[in-house]
């Protein structure tokens, strides 16, 4: 297993920088910046890094950093964390369906 460890949230509290605080400064959105800060995106656009290292003053590996599970065991907790599929953007489980259109679930899906 591979595995990406997020150092952002070591980088804010060591600096007693806040979500929000980050947000302002570099001028991108709290939501972005939060979901960055708890790992609920997939990909980040090279402009947001780039804001980010340039308020923080570090370099992008300072940020990320890629280490694979088997080389150090002595990962936090945080790090060792399964990611479910639904976090990673896979479709979520099929639900039943009702025969009645009007109970039918609300997804964009089954447009």
């Amino acid at each position: 297993m591979i595995m990406l460890i997020n150092r952002l949230p070591y980088l804010l509290s060591q600096r007693n920088i806040s979500i929000r605080e980050l947000s302002r400064q570099t001028g991108i959105t709290y939501t972005t910046i939060w979901a960055l800060y708890h790992m609920q995106r997939r990909s980040i656009q090279f402009s947001v890094l780039e804001s980010i290292c340039r308020v923080l003053d570090v370099q992008p590996g300072d940020i990320y950093s890629y280490a694979p599970t088997s080389i150090d065991p002595e990962l936090p907790d945080v790090a060792k964390r399964e990611i479910s599929r639904e976090t990673v953007g896979e479709k979520p489980a099929k639900t039943e369906e009702t025969s009645d259109p009007k109970q039918q679930p609300n997804d964009w899906r089954a447009w």
